[in-house]
């Protein structure tokens, strides 16, 4: 089917417009072409080599432009092209080394009546033809139109250029001996690069990570202090839920301890929890009795205790998941651990464990959450949630700040 004097068309090797199938069809159509690429290699040319030969026994033009940067060309490709002088009217140029890389991935096909171009990113190896994720562009002019000049004027500046050299067989040759050198001395780096690389995994990164943790003497006594205070918080909640009920004052006085006041930190180490302890205070009855409900069922699951805090705290406005976990935490810290947004971020960022928000926590969620948690601490030898919830924040800071703390690694063979 003809197509259109002008028509652009979209090429990334998605089925079923792939590179290879667009340009099959047009070298069947043609009758001089022009290809430049940057790098080329016999799986690529296997693909179009028939066309290309049927092309010039029709009596067709073709020039071709390989670029020998950083011996990413196949020699083999090299003495397969040149073969095709012995088929018509054929030219290969050699586009030498320098520090400009030569990159182009440019066919031009002229017909009897337009020319169309492919430019983009797939060079002429298999991946390029139809493996790899490209992104190219097919167009369709007439031979008159600008775009059609500026074809003709590109292809004469690569041809001028003084780095593009008609190709001989010696200079294949050359050419084959360098690049023979130079993948045996690359063959024996990578190695040992890709033994390095096998050593560098989520788990390695975060071992490193735990070392320099347990070696950072403010961390350490940073959460010394941390398991001090819920010591000090279990006892306060202790007193709040004791049978005989408090006054407002009493449970304020309390409840400042835990959460924080103006010029006093709080024994709990989410951060905002004092904006709304007045909301908690006007209920402090119902607080009260979640805390004693909570303290007499510390045999429940995570689901089961997360539920029935849930069931009390609905009374309680802006008592929310994360005042819920605290008083869960600080009664228990090694069955329930705290629900924020630092250890959910550290999760999803670190172990791939992806939650919503804390406040549309279900049971279910949060019974899943610690599962994740356990599974966290297993890789770093620890089951408390306290010690996985301060590793986590240390290890995302770390890692989100790019440099402070970062521990260093050995790259010996």
């Amino acid at each position: 089917m003809a197509l259109p004097a002008s028509h652009a068309s979209f090429v990334s090797n998605i089925p079923p417009e792939t590179h290879e199938k667009v340009m099959r069809a047009a070298l069947r159509r043609g009758n001089d072409v022009f290809l430049a690429t940057a790098f080329l290699k016999q799986s690529g040319l296997n693909r179009l080599h028939s066309d290309l030969a049927d092309l010039l026994q029709r009596r067709g033009r073709v020039t071709a432009v390989v670029g020998l940067d950083f011996f990413q060309t196949e020699p083999a490709a090299l003495f397969s092209l040149h073969t095709l002088e012995e088929k018509g009217n054929f030219q290969l140029f050699l586009f030498l080394p320098d520090l400009a890389t030569f990159h182009p991935k440019y066919t031009r096909i002229s017909t009897t009546d337009g020319i169309e171009a492919l430019v983009g990113s797939a060079n002429l190896t298999s991946g390029g033809m139809e493996q790899n994720f490209e992104a190219s562009i097919f167009y369709r002019a007439r031979p008159t139109s600008l775009f059609a000049a500026e074809c003709r004027a590109f292809e004469a500046s690569l041809l001028a250029a003084p780095r593009c050299r008609a190709a001989r067989l010696v200079d294949i040759e050359l050419y084959r001996e360098r690049y023979d050198a130079w993948h045996r001395a690359v063959d024996t780096v990578e190695k040992i690069a890709r033994k390095r690389l096998s050593r560098i995994n989520p788990s390695s990164v975060i071992g490193r990570y735990l070392i320099a943790y347990r070696i950072s003497a403010k961390d350490q006594t940073d959460f010394a202090r941390r398991k001090r205070n819920y010591t000090k918080a279990r006892a306060v909640l202790r007193q709040i839920g004791r049978p005989h009920p408090l006054s407002a004052q009493q449970f304020r006085f309390l409840y400042e301890r835990l959460v924080g006041a103006p010029g006093q930190k709080g024994l709990w180490h989410s951060g905002g929890l004092f904006r709304q302890k007045n909301f908690v205070i006007e209920k402090h009855r119902q607080t009260q009795v979640l805390i004693r409900d909570l303290s007499r069922n510390l045999h429940l699951s995570p689901r089961d205790l997360f539920a029935l805090g849930r069931s009390h705290s609905a009374s309680i406005p802006n008592l929310g998941t994360n005042v819920l976990t605290e008083i869960m935490h600080a009664l228990r810290p090694q069955r329930f651990p705290v629900l924020n947004n630092n250890p959910l971020t550290g999760l999803r960022e670190l172990a791939n464990e992806k939650f919503t928000t804390p406040n549309s926590f279900k049971p279910d969620t949060y019974e899943r959450y610690a599962a994740a948690l356990i599974r966290f601490g297993g890789g770093i030898g620890s089951a408390d949630f306290g010690t996985i919830d301060h590793f986590l924040n240390f290890i995302y800071w770390q890692i989100k700040d790019g440099t402070r703390g970062r521990p260093t690694q050995s790259y010996a063979a």
